[in-house]
């Protein structure tokens, strides 16, 4: 029973997550996209496609807590602590990612992508099931400090880009 309020209450916060986003890229008129963000070197059309990789990660999060969270806990926080050792190459990653993404991806195919990721994610919440729940392991909390925590559970991971979009939106200047 508790699986299934939790499925529902998430489902509910990933579409609303979903209509924030869409009305975040129409508010945008294009000549916007290129304007300099509040978030200092980055564009709004890269906090926007670096708010899409956050979704993009989160069905590849949860693979790695659903085979790490069957391991002991010592397993996910040496994987971790090798995650956070990386860090400098993920935020190379993170930087040069949505510099390039923005260059290929139009307005119009971020969308797209994005509402692809947003079912992709619900699926994957409609097939989970009651045991996973119980799941967690640790991450690399060097990566997003922010938004991740040293251990997060599967109700973490699918809330996780749901704060990273929250924590962003306020540096996208119209």
């Amino acid at each position: 029973m508790m699986s299934e309020r939790l499925k529902s209450s998430a489902t509910a916060d990933i579409e609303s997550a979903r209509l924030t986003f869409h009305q975040l890229v129409n508010s945008l008129p294009d000549s916007a996209l290129n304007k300099r963000s509040a978030n200092p070197g980055w564009t709004n059309g890269q906090i926007i496609w670096h708010i899409v990789f956050a979704f993009i990660l989160t069905p590849i999060l949860i693979m790695i807590l659903r085979f790490f969270g069957r391991l002991p806990r010592r397993w996910s926080k040496l994987f971790a602590s090798a995650l956070n050792y990386s860090t400098p190459v993920f935020n190379l990653v993170n930087a040069i990612g949505p510099r390039i993404a923005v260059k290929i991806f139009p307005r119009k195919l971020i969308v797209k992508l994005f509402d692809h990721i947003i079912d992709r994610i619900l699926i994957i919440l409609y097939n989970t099931k009651n045991r996973d729940w119980e799941l967690g392991m640790y991450y690399p909390n060097r990566w997003d400090p922010i938004n991740f925590k040293e251990y997060m559970t599967l109700k973490d991971i699918l809330y996780y880009p749901i704060l990273h979009l929250k924590h962003h939106l306020e540096e996208v200047a119209t």
